[in-house]
């Protein structure tokens, strides 16, 4: 029987009927960050549908097969025939790609950090975007409370914004009337 250090590094779930499942979702690999070039190899006769067998010839360890296959991004390890060809990896680094999975917090739960440190916003906008979902009491910014007078139900139609007839005029360079508006959004096919 294989034994995968991958799947070993999984995170186990009970359910409510006290059955153990496996979460496959988070990676418990993480590939190198650049290319380390470790040589290829050729599978032999006997090492057919045997991956352990070519750890242990290549990197002196049964145990590592499963970082070899995955680095070659072979699923099946018994799809291992004769003449295939590995990519490799230096033995020095394989201990550093098996990793644990990412905590995952329970939803409404209060994080030491006001966001996880994987989201980076780099504008103005993602910031705000961030800063409102980090806000749990808070409607995000596309919902209206039941207060809000931006939105209005008129003769069974929904209005949003206020009334552009009631723009103060010192606000508009040109003052628009309705007619002027209605025309302006026809032009532009904004409208029909």
């Amino acid at each position: 029987m294989l034994n995968s250090k991958i799947l070993k590094n999984k995170k186990v779930i009970e359910d409510e009927d006290k059955e153990i499942i496996t979460d496959m979702i988070y990676s418990t690999f993480k590939f190198p960050d650049e290319n380390i070039g470790g040589g290829i190899i050729r599978v032999l006769e006997e090492e057919k549908m045997r991956p352990d067998l070519v750890s242990n010839r290549v990197l002196g360890e049964q145990g590592k097969w499963d970082a070899l296959l995955k680095y070659n991004a072979v699923s099946n390890p018994f799809s291992l025939n004769e003449n295939d060809i590995l990519y490799m990896i230096p033995a020095s680094n394989i201990s550093s790609m098996y990793i644990k999975p990412r905590d995952i917090q329970e939803r409404g739960s209060k994080s030491e950090q006001q966001f996880n440190p994987i989201v980076d916003p780099k504008t103005q906008k993602d910031k705000s975007r961030l800063s409102n979902l980090s806000n749990k009491n808070q409607l995000p910014p596309n919902i209206n409370s039941e207060t809000d007078t931006n939105v209005k139900l008129k003769d069974g139609k929904i209005v949003f914004g206020e009334d552009v007839t009631t723009v103060n005029k010192n606000n508009c360079p040109v003052p628009i009337s309705r007619s002027r508006l209605q025309a302006s959004l026809l032009k532009d096919k904004l409208f029909i």
